[in-house]
């Protein structure tokens, strides 16, 4: 009501020639003028110009100008055109995306004016009125019966009071059901005597902490690995060197050195607090280094508000859009949190459209900017291509393409310097060996070394599995912690899914994989932890060793050397036959992959060397991992490390066969927390309150205290 009194004084010009025109034009017109320049001036000098305003301005001073020119059919016909020129104004604003309702409304919403429900609303209302002008304009013209004026413009005025509380209302509607692709009520669980209530597919951080949660309800629990220890992408491994003479053993970490949500109240803690083993992991901060392509070195402080005013003082002319970005995904990331429910979690979403009506009001630029590009917000606030680039480097932790991450991917991830990231001491193997201590402290069973063939329904609904070995497993519900692709296309019948969702899966091609360098070294390299080194490809240098040294024997270290590669980029590692994996033997012993690995790995130290010097003379040890690496280990599509790319990731956990759901980067994206996060979800999906687990039996405390 506030914006529609607030349009209805600003176009008071056209509301005292309306009245005038039919007795006295030229009076109508002159006072509209004189009344619309006054108007306009006192908005001029508050900065505030209103484009029906500016509009009106220049069409009473066209009408007082052609009054001299044509007299008789300016008065004829004044106020048919003073309607045509308001809908013209209106449309024109519509084609500038700024529709003119919105300069009212953002009097009474100002933190909403760049809000896309916002806009949305108005660019219905500005529609709207522009519509109904011309149809003023039009009855007016051929002189039509003044009640049906009067009934069009009545029509204008209930829409406008009434129209947008219950437009934002729908399209809020819209938004929640959307928060899921499919939704179907929680399976009962009153299984038969030697069916599981849950068969979980793939022991990574996804699917052991849906596994954990699940069966602290009591639930009969199994995950199936194919693999020989638990984790995923997140575990650690030995290799044993001689140098010298002497045996040596380095310990390296196959996927993530940085955990975010370790923080004290972040997700990862949160979880190894419900669990009751949060001592059980030494968390040790991580620092930064930034390279950048002309050779400049900057480290990053650890308190954000440092980190910005640093950044700004490296880019001056950019300091303000440098400061603004740094504001607003911290803003988002806030607002991240702030979605939590009773859990605490993050990603729970809103439950009903009154409590997104107040997190729009609580959260206005993650409305605005959540799901836009993150390199649309830096081009936004930041001109220079220099500080384009630094605020760009970390996108390297979840995409080779800086143009792809949306601001809401990107907030976790700069949430990295408003929280800090940890490494768990003794490698990332720690943090997925207490979660899978606490699954089997609540009766839960890790078969190893056992992979599934298909995954079994029956009358429309999850049923069991059919593991490599021929065994059938009945359960009442499945987790898959599994490729989206290969959980999809391979594991089910095709008849199984809709067709749609098929065809998506199908459409999306597995996301980011990498390529990594593991390097046993002698002595220990001066450096952060962290080194992103910008290049192309941009390399990332890991110095485990600079935050636990239990990484190495006294007197080396480990370097890991790791950069991303597109899946066009992946696909070339593979064989003919892509990912058949009975053709990967003879082709990782070829001569031509042989000779790749060492080529890109040769390039990889070179660009260390930028922040290692002289890193080529102290290897005593080398191995490599590519794509097929990723492949063969972890079962992934084209050796993906990020799932499936982001138009295949599914919304929430639940898929189009009931009893069965996601955990892991298909629905929550790349990222420890990302996949934790995955599987409380994944767990609540499916006993709804798994996300608040009963607090630990006696037994599960001891037993967190004396191991």
């Amino acid at each position: 009501m506030r914006t529609f009194v607030a349009a209805k004084i600003g176009l008071l010009p056209f509301v005292l020639f309306w009245a005038l025109a039919a007795k006295a034009p030229q009076t109508a017109i002159l006072c509209a003028l004189l009344l619309s320049i006054v108007g306009n001036l006192w908005n001029w000098r508050r900065n505030d110009l209103k484009q029906i305003e500016v509009g009106g301005l220049a069409l009473f001073a066209f009408l007082a100008a052609a009054l001299a020119v044509a007299p008789a059919f300016i008065s004829a016909h004044a106020l048919s055109v003073s309607f045509f020129a308001l809908a013209l104004t209106g449309f024109i604003s519509l084609g500038r995306n700024k529709p003119w309702t919105a300069d009212y409304a953002a009097a009474q919403f100002p933190q909403q004016r760049e809000n896309p429900v916002f806009i949305g609303v108005n660019k219905a209302l500005s529609s709207l009125w522009s519509a109904i002008f011309l149809g003023l304009g039009l009855l007016a013209w051929f002189g039509a019966n003044p009640l049906l004026s009067l009934a069009l413009t009545l029509v204008g005025v209930a829409v406008s009071i009434f129209g947008p509380g219950l437009l934002v209302r729908a399209v809020l509607s819209r938004k929640l059901a959307a928060q899921r692709d499919f939704d179907w009520p929680a399976p009962r669980f009153d299984g038969a005597a030697g069916e599981l209530d849950v068969a979980v597919i793939g022991a990574g951080i996804g699917g052991l902490t849906a596994a954990c949660l699940l069966a602290a309800q009591g639930l009969r629990v199994t995950i199936f690995e194919q693999h020989v220890l638990p984790g995923g992408f997140c575990h650690s491994w030995l290799r044993k060197a001689r140098h010298e003479g002497a045996p040596l053993v380095f310990r390296f970490d196959a996927g993530p050195h940085d955990f975010s949500g370790a923080h004290r109240g972040g997700t990862l803690d949160l979880l190894l607090q419900k669990l009751g083993c949060t001592e059980k992991v030494d968390w040790l901060r991580v620092d930064y280094r930034m390279i950048e392509a002309g050779g400049g070195v900057f480290d990053p402080p650890r308190d954000p508000r440092a980190h910005a005013e640093a950044l700004a003082l490296r880019h001056p002319e950019d300091a303000e859009g440098v400061k603004t970005c740094f504001e607003i995904l911290q803003a988002i990331y806030t607002a991240m949190q702030d979605s939590a429910g009773k859990s605490g979690f993050m990603g729970e979403g809103m439950a009903s459209v009154d409590a997104m009506l107040a997190f729009a009001k609580k959260h206005p630029l993650f409305l605005q900017w959540a799901d836009r590009r993150y390199v649309e917000l830096v081009s936004h606030h930041v001109k220079t291509e220099a500080a384009r680039k630094s605020l760009s480097t970390i996108v390297g932790y979840i995409s080779e393409d800086v143009s792809r991450p949306t601001c809401a991917e990107m907030a976790p991830i700069h949430a990295y310097f408003i929280n800090g990231g940890y490494y768990p001491r003794g490698g990332t193997s720690c943090f997925s060996d207490v979660l899978a201590e606490a699954f089997r402290a609540r009766g839960g069973e890790i078969r190893f070394k056992t992979g599934v063939k298909k995954i079994l329904v029956e009358q429309g609904r999850a049923a069991g599995l059919l593991l490599d070995n021929g065994e059938v497993i009945r359960a009442r519900a499945i987790v898959a912690n599994s490729d989206a692709r290969k959980t999809f296309l391979e594991l089910l019948d095709t008849d199984a899914l809709p067709e749609k969702f098929r065809q998506k899966i199908e459409a999306a091609p597995p996301a980011t994989s990498g390529f990594a360098v593991h390097l046993g070294v002698k002595g220990e390299p001066e450096g952060l932890p962290l080194t992103f080194i910008a290049g192309k490809p941009a390399c990332l240098a890991v110095l485990v060793g600079k935050v636990d040294s239990s990484d190495a024997p006294l007197g080396y270290s480990t370097v890991d050397l790791f950069t991303l590669l597109d899946h066009d980029a992946a696909e070339k590692w593979f064989p003919a036959a892509g990912d058949a994996r009975d053709e990967w033997s003879a082709h990782r012993l070829s001569e031509d992959y042989q000779r790749r690995k060492r080529e890109l790995a040769d390039f990889l130290i070179s660009q260390a060397e930028k922040a290692i010097p002289d890193l080529r003379e102290k290897i005593v040890f080398r191995c490599e991992a590519s794509p097929v690496t990723y492949a063969r280990y972890d079962w992934s599509s084209a050796g993906a490390i990020y799932g499936v790319a982001p138009e295949g990731r599914m919304r929430g956990s639940k898929s189009p066969i009931p009893g069965l759901v996601v955990a892991g980067a298909t629905s929550f994206g790349p990222g420890v927390e990302a996949a934790a996060l995955s599987g409380v979800w994944a767990a609540e999906a499916l006993y709804p309150g798994a996300s608040s687990p009963p607090a630990p039996a006696e037994k599960s405390r001891l037993l967190a205290i004396v191991d």
